[in-house]
């Protein structure tokens, strides 16, 4: 079951709505709020069917590939819109859909257990550096421009390794986040050795990129919206060979990991 650090975000939104100018940030604060209370709710409903359901003995539904846990459910998040989103958070390491995936294509296709070097993860979750340092023999580094939980505070468009000396790099929506983007990827080129690979995804939305020009607060301070054509970027800097949920797992094992089948990771190369 998940510890007290699950409900943070939680709390950190109740709090927030004691602040005045959190009401007017758009989407609207009553919606903000609604969303919140209705999700803490949810989810209290579905840690006590969870309890139930283990006294009862019954089997489990779902299962996290990450941390093994294995329930009925996992718990239900909330949407840029503020609207429930069923299924998504593992309750006892808290990823999501695209962790799940990312940890089983690289388990399971790129047998992560035997790679050496160097690797770089982007601004990893707490339960996705766990499974991965415990997983690999690669030297791991995790990073992000917030320093907190990572190893090391650095900038993806401004990187301090020298050419071609890493051999992973795992960017998992990052880029939608990066102002110059094409910045960001030519310097993932120049680091990433000869023989190396960089496992890049973002959230897609329909088939063309929309640009903000500017961080959005109503889409998670995202500067862009990633479309389809995110492939054919990626193409001007690496060989790309496209992985999706629905073409690379049943409708069983989806539905045991709850993943979502649209989802897409692109395994770059130079």
């Amino acid at each position: 079951m998940a510890g007290p650090g699950s409900y943070r975000p939680l709390l950190r939104e109740l709090r927030n709505a004691a602040s005045p100018s959190w009401w007017v940030q758009p989407p609207g604060g009553p919606r903000k709020l609604w969303g919140v209370l209705t999700m803490l709710l949810h989810n209290a409903w579905l840690r006590a069917r969870e309890a139930c359901a283990r006294r009862l003995g019954r089997q489990p539904q779902v299962v996290c590939p990450i941390c093994g846990f294995a329930g009925q459910a996992f718990l239900t998040g909330l949407r840029s819109n503020w609207r429930l989103r069923y299924g998504r958070e593992c309750p006892q390491c808290h990823s999501r859909e695209r962790h799940r995936f990312l940890w089983l294509l690289l388990r399971d296709r790129y047998k992560i257990e035997d790679w050496l070097g160097f690797l770089v993860h982007f601004a990893p979750r707490a339960g996705e550096r766990r499974a991965i340092l415990a997983g690999t023999r690669a030297w791991y580094l995790s990073a992000d421009l917030d320093p907190t939980g990572m190893d090391v505070c650095l900038d993806v468009t401004s990187l301090p390794f020298r050419s071609g000396s890493v051999s992973y790099v795992i960017c998992s929506h990052v880029l939608e986040h990066v102002t110059d983007d094409r910045a960001a990827l030519a310097e993932l080129r120049r680091v990433l050795a000869p023989d190396g690979s960089a496992f890049i995804s973002a959230p897609l939305f329909g088939e063309s990129t929309r640009e903000y020009g500017r961080a959005d607060g109503q889409d998670h301070e995202h500067v862009r919206r990633y479309g389809r054509d995110l492939q054919y970027l990626l193409e001007q800097y690496f060989g790309v060979t496209v992985h999706e949920v629905s073409t690379e797992y049943d409708a069983q094992t989806v539905q045991r990991y709850r993943l979502m089948p649209g989802e897409v990771i692109y395994c770059c190369r130079p």
